[in-house]
């Protein structure tokens, strides 16, 4: 039986699963649109949101929820703090500006912080292996 781990995604899985072939777009489309997202904007209280309530994205590979609610953590460091860790895509605590809810947009913070903002997703490898060519580094 081929043994497997789990990690959190790279920054090539997080692009690629965003279905986005282009880095300048939105996960849901060229323009910002704050209430299609758990953002601050979102909510007359700002507060982060459980799963799935604001499904009006899939992308081709089936995950939901890559924009809003809670911003998640990478494996890469933020490109221009490397002692940050970049976390992606904004949070429902983000008002701006409207970059950080693009495909490479994000933040970056402590390895070992935590907030109610900065959450993570996890990428199953089969064989230990990546799932896929993270060779080359985001931008």
């Amino acid at each position: 039986m081929p043994a497997s781990t789990y990690s959190l995604p790279t920054w090539i899985e997080r692009h690629a699963a965003s279905n986005r072939p282009d880095l300048l777009g939105f996960l849901f489309g060229n323009h910002h649109r704050p209430k299609w997202l758990s953002s601050y904007f979102a909510r007359q209280v700002p507060n982060p949101d459980p799963v799935m309530i604001f499904p009006i994205y899939e992308s081709v590979m089936g995950v939901y929820d890559m924009s809003g609610s809670v911003s998640e953590r990478l494996s890469e460091c933020w490109p221009t703090y490397p002692n940050l860790r970049w976390h992606s895509s904004g949070s429902w605590a983000d008002g701006g500006p409207e970059s950080i809810f693009k495909v490479q947009g994000g933040n970056g913070s402590p390895p070992d912080s935590t907030s109610d903002s900065i959450g993570f997703r996890l990428v199953l490898r089969m064989d230990g292996g990546h799932s896929l060519d993270s060779s080359h580094p985001p931008p």
